[in-house]
């Protein structure tokens, strides 16, 4: 079984995209929370590993295809908080770490590395899907990257001075 074979019965366009929004929306807010609270513990490796855990069993448990819409809405909406708040949590990172006359090229260097996802993401996730003949296989593969970059950000960095906090 497949995404495309629970359907819930909405076929209008316009019902989709707005049930779209919500999970977005639900992320927006998420984002803001988990960040806010990572820039006043100033605490930044712990809040991404979370961040990129809590994604990744939201992406496995989108494969359990459950019959509910409202269900499957809230799982991808943890989804989205999760994998949304990694982000600003991430950036947050490389000026801490990098010396203050290397950091501007090593975040580019991070930055052109990352900027490759948008190509390799979408061919890796048909390569998978076409070979195993699931998205539920693909969904694996980004969930087990999101579980690896949160470890390798909680060993492959030294822990942050709490100096960074916000009052």
């Amino acid at each position: 079984m497949c995404f495309a074979d629970v359907e819930f019965l909405v076929r209008d366009v316009v019902a989709v995209s707005l049930l779209s929004v919500i999970p977005n929306l639900i992320g927006i807010a998420g984002l803001i929370a988990i960040a806010r609270h990572s820039d006043r513990t100033g605490e930044r490796r712990y809040h991404f590993v979370f961040c990129t855990l809590g994604g990744a069993v939201a992406l496995g448990a989108l494969t359990l295809h459950v019959q509910s819409l409202a269900l499957m809405i809230g799982i991808l909406s943890v989804a989205c908080v999760m994998i949304y708040a990694a982000l600003p949590i991430f950036w947050a990172v490389p000026p801490t770490q990098f010396p203050k006359h290397h950091a501007a090229a090593g975040i580019s260097l991070i930055s052109s590395i990352g900027i490759t996802s948008g190509v390799v993401s979408p061919w890796a996730i048909g390569v998978v899907r076409t070979r195993t003949g699931s998205i539920d296989d693909a969904v694996y593969v980004v969930a087990l990257l999101l579980i690896s970059s949160g470890v390798v950000l909680l060993f492959g960095i030294r822990p942050m001075r709490k100096v960074n906090a916000v009052e």
